[in-house]
């Protein structure tokens, strides 16, 4: 069976607890209160403010000695004034080089992510005595993905838009930014308590209509995709089956397939 054992200070109050080889400490920094557990090469320092809201999580991977100790996790918090309610996030993973920061409203709902990297890139130093150009290194934090969502009265998703960006570098040593942006759309208009509709969607990649999706009931909906050149498709479904499917050119009907079960 798991060994327990429980060290406590001259007051009474713990100072370290022993839990089948996973360890807990507990001690307070002015208003702070800091608590670190460790377990194998895994140690985690956790920082609560003085309304015991977590503000601060580090986390190192040990080594034979505590000098030699490494930083791989930091994320911190903030929250809105004396509330409990997180308004932001930013989360910082040295191992990867990756960085994620997220935004929440008063609801506690988020609002926005941002993923972004470090990336380090050659760069062309001042000019030396002689005329040539000297090589360095400069590392930049990249941004990979941005999300943004936005609620409607009663907390209900109602617009996403993401942004993805995509770096390389050309022949001539050049580097690119490639952007591409997805939105989706939902209209609660037709959804009711008694009816409990999905909402209706419109996809949009880079600014352009991709997809619309129209419920009449939770199994039958309409989907239409589009195309390039005014080509268009919509299939409709009946308790999740498809059972027509019809291709338009430029909004007039071409061809009209029935599905038969």
């Amino acid at each position: 069976a798991p060994k327990e054992f429980t060290y406590a200070k001259n007051d009474g109050s713990l100072r370290r607890f022993l839990y089948d080889g996973e360890q807990f400490t507990v001690w307070n920094e002015g208003d702070n209160t800091i608590l670190v557990n460790f377990y194998g090469d895994k140690l985690i320092r956790k920082n609560f403010d003085f309304l015991y809201r977590l503000v601060r999580t580090e986390q190192y991977k040990l080594a034979a000695s505590a000098k030699n100790m490494s930083l791989v996790n930091l994320t911190e918090y903030d929250y809105y004034s004396d509330s409990n309610i997180l308004e932001k996030s930013v989360e910082q993973d040295f191992n990867t080089k990756k960085r994620v920061e997220r935004h929440f409203n008063e609801k506690g709902l988020n609002v926005l992510s941002l993923e972004s990297h470090y990336e380090e890139r050659d760069v062309k130093t001042q000019k030396k005595k002689n005329g040539d150009e000297s090589q360095g290194k400069e590392t930049l934090l990249l941004d990979d993905i941005k999300t943004v969502k936005a609620y409607d009265e009663k907390g209900r998703l109602y617009e996403e838009e993401v942004i993805f960006w995509n770096y390389k570098k050309n022949l001539m040593g050049r580097y690119l930014t490639e952007e591409r942006k997805t939105k989706n759309i939902f209209d609660y208009s037709a959804v009711t308590d008694e009816n409990k509709l999905p909402p209706n969607l419109k996809f949009y990649e880079n600014d352009e209509l991709h997809l619309e999706r129209k419920f009449s009931t939770s199994g039958n909906y309409s989907e239409r995709l589009y195309f390039e050149d005014g080509f268009s498709v919509e299939v409709f479904y009946e308790d999740g089956l498809r059972k027509t499917e019809i291709i338009y050119q430029n909004d007039k009907e071409q061809r009209r397939r029935e599905f038969d079960y």
